[in-house]
């Protein structure tokens, strides 16, 4: 009976060593598969492991690695050499986790990478080794940094477009707009947005403020709207009319284009003519001439025209106009407008 208790240990203890056996053979293909790379390394910087990732990523093979002190191993890096031994130093002297972010020249290629070095314990609790989960992420950095160059890309189309952009919440609060938003509503681009980014209130622009409440409506109605009307109020005061195309975001914002229209609500259609004639670049001369007009009375329209549309000088006549002439040819599309006709008709 002696002997069978025996041998029941005897296979029992076989059955562990099988089990551990077979766990320590899955432990080792899941380090192997691993495209992170893993190195273990004791207090000497002898390396006792290296998975494959690892021994590719710093060119070398096995032999040269495993049981190898890195100083022989990674020679032929000595920056990546000098880095780590350091590091391995160190978590051996804290005893606690490190982690890392480096940009080292490996061969021909700048590399971006981040690593977590763990202190290593043995059942009794001595520290017997560091290690180092190493992940390259160049990738990743690369495509960072092809995304932040889009964005800035994005951000300067965005400041530069050629008629007013904004962002708002559902109540009016400015938070974002362009430099062109900043002119039609009279303030200076000198002055950094943030100091309306957040402050600024849409609502409180509006010369009637039911249509904003019917602006609202009309969006959460149908999501977007396009060609709204609107009388507002700038900086100074003065009134001009807008047409508003707009759409709410998934996240509840207000994300639009505002255009000037204010000379197709103020303006004479002979006014009309003679604005895009100025817009073409024709002299007094030459739109008097074409008009059929004297010079006289071309100066005395230009002049109500420049009133009206509130320009101090020409440059801020044509910025205006520019505003009005760029949403009649994106409005053409859908409308023959009497606009298009007098501006056929003076050319």
């Amino acid at each position: 009976m002696g002997k069978k208790a025996k041998t029941a240990r005897g296979v029992g203890l076989s059955s562990r060593q099988l089990l551990e056996a077979q766990q320590s053979r899955q432990l080792k293909a899941v380090f192997e598969s691993s495209q992170d790379c893993l190195f273990v390394c004791d207090r000497d910087h002898n390396c006792l492991y290296a998975n494959k990732a690892a021994v590719d990523h710093v060119r070398t093979t096995e032999d040269k690695v495993i049981g190898k002190n890195i100083h022989s191993g990674l020679s032929h890096i000595p920056d990546f050499l000098h880095l780590w031994t350091d590091r391995i130093d160190e978590v051996f002297r804290t005893q606690s986790v490190l982690r890392v972010e480096d940009s080292v020249t490996l061969g021909d290629r700048l590399v971006h990478s981040e690593s977590v070095l763990s202190p290593l314990h043995y059942p009794d609790g001595q520290m017997f080794a560091v290690g180092i989960v190493y992940r390259d992420i160049t990738y990743w950095k690369d495509l960072l940094r092809q995304l932040d160059a889009s964005q800035r890309r994005y951000r300067d189309l965005y400041n530069h477009a050629q008629v007013p952009l904004f962002v708002t919440n559902a109540d009016g609060l400015l938070l974002d707009c362009n430099l062109r938003t900043l002119d039609l509503f009279g303030y200076s681009r000198d002055e950094p947005r943030d100091k309306y980014i957040h402050k600024f209130r849409v609502t409180d622009t509006y010369v009637d403020s039911n249509r904003r409440n019917e602006f609202i409506l009309s969006l959460r109605r149908c999501g977007q709207v396009n060609g709204f009307e609107a009388e507002l109020k700038r900086a100074d005061g003065m009134h001009f009319w807008v047409s508003i195309s707009a759409m709410i975001t998934e996240a509840g914002l207000i994300e639009g284009v505002l255009y000037d229209i204010t000379a197709s609500k103020v303006m004479t259609k002979i006014e009309k003519r003679i604005l895009s004639l100025i817009l073409q670049g024709k002299s007094n001369k030459e739109a008097a001439h074409l008009l059929h007009r004297s010079v006289r009375t071309v100066e005395d329209h230009r002049s109500r025209i420049m009133q009206k549309l509130g320009a101090h000088n020409l440059v801020e006549l044509v910025q205006k106009a520019s505003i009005l002439d760029l949403h009649e040819r994106l409005s053409s599309q859908e409308s023959d407008s009497a606009w298009e006709r007098h501006t056929h008709e003076a050319s």
